[in-house]
């Protein structure tokens, strides 16, 4: 069975330590992706008394997020999806849930109930939001159909360049300055704050930081909250030439080959066969021999002393978050949110 066991004392002391980073700015604990992938339900549940607010990317998420009894501000990042909207014109929505707003003819989808709205502004990314030449009129046509604006937020969109992210930021910096009296309030870090705050000091002056993927333990400055484990299904002898997997991947010496509870079914990639990925198993890390199945790859564990019933660490021990990242070529975020419905999540307290 494949596993996750997340720690919900690492994720308050996690989030305990990035308050610390902030000042009194409000903390934004971003939930959405279920979690991102760490179970939304659980999450928020845990976090609720220690931050201000919620973001997620959905009206269902957001709704979700209500009927666990959250009643904090949920800020949607998403702009309206009208085809969502209409079929839900009848229901009576929360008044905590704050859609984004970029044009302002999205207001005509919302319902009724809905009178808080944030705006999102186009600085650089060109993906979603208000171009900032329009800003003024949108806030102005804002507040003459009554809705009451919570904040003007961007996104950065290379933070890993100073170059860009200097330039992006101190064009958001030009397009809030005649609306930092209003009581709005402003974001545009996200868990890039940290090393951001370093050398961009101005940036301590926003009011409200979204904290994700640092919320989940990936930062210099918090913990993984999350190990992701499976077990064996059965071991056998490989000779030298043998075939192992799915085409032609011969193995290369005489091995041990464990079968493995998890596939690319489970968001565990198929692999370059000539790329290394690794597990732990018994504090050993052991090879990925082939290719990965829909639902069992197969390891070699010839170093390694089984003892029954052993786990097999795809995330967690010595097996890093980087390590995965080099083996998918891609980032953190996608394999958080890749793992299917086939993981189980047990919650430590």
């Amino acid at each position: 069975m494949l596993v996750a066991d997340i720690n919900l004392t690492k994720l308050r002391d996690n989030i305990t330590r990035l308050k610390g980073e902030i000042g009194d700015a409000n903390f934004c604990a971003v939930v959405k992706a279920d979690a991102y992938g760490h179970g939304m339900k659980r999450i928020s549940i845990s976090a609720n008394e220690l931050v201000q607010e919620f973001a997620v990317a959905t009206f269902d998420e957001a709704l979700e997020l209500c009927s666990y009894g959250i009643t904090k501000p949920i800020n949607l990042l998403s702009n309206v999806d009208r085809s969502w909207i209409d079929k839900r014109r009848s229901r009576t929505f929360p008044q905590n849930i704050i859609p984004a707003i970029c044009d302002i003819g999205e207001v005509e989808y919302l319902n009724k109930d809905i009178k808080n709205v944030n705006i999102k502004l186009n600085t650089g990314m060109n993906r979603i939001g208000v171009r900032p030449q329009n800003l003024r009129k949108l806030i102005s046509d804002l507040k003459k159909k009554g809705y009451n604006i919570k904040s003007i937020y961007t996104h950065f969109f290379n933070p890993k360049c100073p170059i860009d992210t200097a330039k992006q930021f101190y064009e958001y910096q030009r397009c809030i300055l005649p609306y930092k009296s209003c009581g709005f309030s402003f974001h545009i870090s996200s868990s890039n704050f940290l090393h951001l705050s370093n050398t961009m000091p101005d940036i301590l002056q926003m009011n409200t930081v979204r904290f994700g993927l640092a919320m989940y333990g990936y930062s210099e400055i918090t913990t993984p909250i999350m190990e992701v484990y499976t077990n064996i299904l059965q071991v056998f002898n490989v000779k030298k030439g043998e075939h192992i997997s799915y085409g032609n991947y011969l193995a290369p010496y005489d091995c041990k080959i464990a079968a493995i509870r998890v596939g690319y079914a489970d968001g565990y990639r198929r692999k370059d066969l000539e790329s290394l990925r690794e597990v732990e198993i018994n504090g050993v890390r052991c090879p990925v021999m082939g290719q990965v199945c829909m639902d069992i790859t197969l390891v070699d564990v010839s170093k390694t002393r089984l003892k029954g019933n052993d786990k097999v660490f795809l995330i967690g021990r010595q097996i890093k978050m980087e390590d995965l990242m080099n083996s998918y070529q891609t980032i953190p975020y996608e394999i958080l949110t890749s793992f299917g419905p086939r993981l189980k999540r047990n919650y430590i307290k």
